[in-house]
C-alpha cells in the first residue's frame, strides 16, 4: 500500500476515532439538492475550519459493465458554506468505518443502551 493510501486511511481513522471520543459532533441532514443517489442522511461537521460532509451513495458498479450492478459507498468530502463539493477523499474502507460510528454518534446509539441496560438495575 503506498504511503499517500496510508495517509487517507490515517486520517480517517482519525476522525472516527475523534467522532467516537466525542470531540467531533456531527449533524443530520437532508441531502445537498435531494442527490437521488444519496442513500439515507447527509452528516456535517465542522473541523479545524473546514467542513465535512459525508453520505453514502449508489454507484453503477463499473466492474460488471454488463450487469452494472448498483454498489453503495460512502462518501467525504470537503464543502462549502453552501454545502457544494469542493473536493472528495479517495475511497478507503475507512470511511466506510466512519459512516458508522457517526450513525452510531447522531442516533443517539450510546445514550439508548445507556439507559436500557441501566434500567431494573435502580
Amino acid at each position: 500500500m503506498s504511503q499517500e493510501a496510508n495517509q487517507w486511511i490515517d486520517a480517517v481513522t482519525k476522525l472516527t476515532a475523534l467522532t467516537q471520543d466525542g470531540k467531533l459532533t456531527w449533524e443530520t441532514r437532508a441531502p445537498y439538492m435531494s442527490v437521488a443517489s444519496t442513500v439515507g442522511p447527509s452528516y456535517f461537521v465542522e473541523y479545524k475550519g473546514r467542513r465535512l460532509r459525508l453520505e453514502k451513495r449508489s454507484f453503477r458498479d463499473p466492474d460488471y459493465p454488463e450487469y452494472r450492478p448498483i454498489i453503495q459507498r460512502s462518501v467525504l468530502e470537503f464543502v462549502d458554506v453552501e454545502d457544494k463539493a469542493l473536493w472528495t477523499f479517495p475511497h478507503v474502507d475507512a470511511v466506510e468505518h466512519l459512516y458508522g460510528a457517526v450513525g452510531y454518534q447522531t442516533a443517539g446509539v450510546k445514550g439508548f443502551l445507556d439507559d436500557l441496560l441501566k434500567e431494573g438495575k435502580e
